[in-house]
């Protein structure tokens, strides 16, 4: 998982790497692309990712708010009036459910709601996916369900082998071909 995450972060290590500067914390938002935030919604957040032009000009449609694409045209004017803008989209998507807000970009715009793990449990896509995994809990009856993994291949399927063991449950397995060995070792070197 570790590894999984380093490579999500790869502007930041490579910023590190370019630079010799740790980045600094830059909130809910994208430093060098705009929009690229979490706007709040009436009932939650969604993450609105409409950095290219073509993108941005459908969000100021839905917005119906075509002045903003015409007075922001490029990247550059829209990184530079950021907070104006940021206080836009905010306005807009404030007045809406994020159920809504998602349904009126989709498809047009990168857009997807903030997700909590009730969001997760709940998502069909998930179950689909076979990204929630049931296993048994060691040391009770309970079946819990673990994240899956998010690599998925046609021949050889990811399964869980099994549950976590409980503290020393394999003890004597281990220590027992752990004995066999250097008895082997002893052997071999008779």
């Amino acid at each position: 998982m570790y590894d999984s995450m380093i490579s999500m972060t790869e502007r930041a290590i490579y910023q590190q790497s370019y630079t010799g500067t740790p980045p600094t914390r830059q909130g809910n938002s994208h430093p060098t692309l705009f929009p690229y935030n979490a706007f709040e919604t009436a009932d939650g957040h969604a993450v609105i990712a409409a950095f290219g032009t073509n993108h941005w000009t459908e969000v100021c449609a839905a917005m119906d708010r075509d002045d903003l694409a015409d007075d922001y045209p490029t990247t550059a004017d829209r990184l530079e009036h950021r907070e104006f803008l940021r206080a836009e989209l905010a306005d807009w998507a404030a007045d809406r459910t994020t159920d809504e807000l998602v349904a009126e970009l989709e498809g047009r715009v990168p857009v997807a709601p903030v997700q909590n793990t009730e969001d997760i449990f709940d998502d069909p896509h998930v179950h689909a996916r076979d990204m929630l995994v049931p296993v048994d809990q060691p040391g009770t009856d309970e079946v819990v369900e673990i994240a899956g993994s998010p690599i998925k291949m046609t021949e050889t399927p990811p399964e869980p082998r099994g549950r976590a063991p409980l503290l020393d449950e394999h003890r004597e397995e281990v220590l027992d071909s752990t004995n066999e060995r250097a008895d082997a070792e002893r052997t071999a070197d008779d």
